[in-house]
């Protein structure tokens, strides 16, 4: 006798289920890595460029724009010596990680493909082979497993949040809401703490001949124009399209920037909104501490944070998205009472996954030309489309963070 639907439908949600649609979907992303999309891997090649002519540049001057534990992690499949076997260990260490993630987000499912897992399991062949080109998986996912070890393992929390911190800056904005949990607050900053001491130590160890090298991030950052793919840049970029003259195009910092009328003023309002985004961080988190609010209202928090973090920024890789995604995975696992309302933000992300990778690489080249074609009104419809579903969707989730915070007796549940 054949399998009745509910019994597949019922092993589909199985560790077997979840191998085998982890198994083709990766599959296919890895595939039109190689075929469609490889033209993508510009940015494997940068890193392996780099680290060839690190022993004669030294490391002040090599992949200055990162924290030097990323360039260690990026070392590590160079020593198989060819750029083949670089993109080839490189793919390898990212889909450990992924795979690894897939695993936690099945556990803190309850053991079975909920939302968590069948998010991340969608996401990640919509956003496509860039998962595995670039590294930022690997801070997201650190940044995502803190928030889930955050009620359980506070120390633990603290010392993958550093370690996130460590590779990429960014998630040390999500440092206060880690603090706001009830309890266990010492032990939070006490593992970020010390892994934020391993890791400034030993990167002065590793540039004892060029200290800078340190805090060189910080530089380039700062040091960075109006990204073409930001979502400040987006006015100005479809304004290029009827007058292309007015606005120019530059290569710098390893992102093509736009600059010209207004330009300057927008990265001031982009500089102040950062701000404001910052005290909006310390006001959710302050009511997630005073109430004591549970894992769900800080897993929210964070994924608001990290949203406010890509649109008030005055710059938008499609990598970012991967930021997103992960704590938003966490989220959706450990969705109680507003898992209809994350449900909705899950469907939000997969949605601009499948844009961002649409936009890159297949339509970037016509959203950078300019002057009005077809295919430029094409890529920068994308584009549009792109970054307002960004902008709706960082709506959504700071109003949920602020419902998921409200004090015990006003709280608001969704659907």
């Amino acid at each position: 006798m054949s399998d009745s639907p509910s019994t597949v439908d019922d092993r589909s949600h199985t560790a077997e289920g979840v191998r085998i649609l982890w198994w083709i979907t990766r599959i296919m992303t890895l595939v039109i890595g190689v075929t469609f999309e490889s033209r993508a891997g510009t940015d494997l090649r940068y890193y392996f460029e780099e680290l060839k002519e690190l022993p004669t540049a030294g490391i002040g001057a090599t992949m200055p724009e990162y924290p030097l534990p990323a360039v260690g992690y990026l070392g590590i499949p160079s020593f198989f010596g060819s750029e083949g076997g670089y993109f080839i260990g490189i793919t390898v260490l990212a889909l450990v990680i992924d795979v690894l993630f897939t695993a936690l987000l099945f556990r803190a499912d309850g053991g079975r493909r909920g939302p968590g897992t069948t998010f991340w399991l969608v996401f990640v062949p919509l956003a496509g082979p860039i998962v595995y080109n670039r590294f930022d998986l690997l801070p997201a996912v650190l940044t995502a497993a803190a928030i889930f070890y955050l009620s359980s393992r506070p120390a633990v929390a603290g010392v993958l949040l550093g370690a996130g911190v460590a590779i990429k800056m960014w998630p040390a904005a999500l440092l206060p809401v880690l603090l706001a949990r009830p309890g266990g607050r010492a032990r939070v900053l006490g593992g970020f703490a010390a892994v934020g001491v391993v890791a400034l130590a030993g990167s002065a160890v590793a540039a004892r001949n060029d200290l800078s090298r340190i805090w060189s991030p910080l530089n380039y950052q700062s040091d960075r124009g109006l990204q073409v793919e930001s979502i400040w840049a987006t006015p100005t970029m479809v304004a290029r399209a009827f007058d292309p003259d007015r606005w120019e195009l530059g290569f710098g910092f390893l992102a093509y920037d736009v600059s010209g009328p207004g330009t300057a003023a927008t990265l001031t309002v982009a500089d102040v909104a950062s701000l404001l985004a910052v005290l909006v961080v310390l006001v959710l988190a302050v009511r997630a501490a005073r109430h004591r609010h549970d894992a769900e209202a800080l897993a929210i928090c964070a994924v608001a944070v990290v949203v406010m973090i890509i649109v008030t920024g005055k710059t938008f890789s499609p990598q970012y998205l991967h930021w997103l995604a992960a704590p938003l995975a966490v989220a959706l696992a450990l969705g109680g009472r507003h898992r209809v309302a994350l449900k909705w933000l899950g469907v939000m992300g997969l949605v601009a996954a499948l844009l961002s990778h649409v936009l890159y690489p297949w339509v970037y080249s016509f959203m950078l030309e300019g002057g009005g074609s077809p295919l430029n009104v094409l890529a920068l419809t994308v584009l549009v489309a792109r970054n307002g579903l960004v902008v709706v969707f960082a709506f959504l989730a700071v109003r949920l963070a602020w419902r998921a915070t409200a004090a015990p007796g006003r709280v608001v549940a969704e659907g």
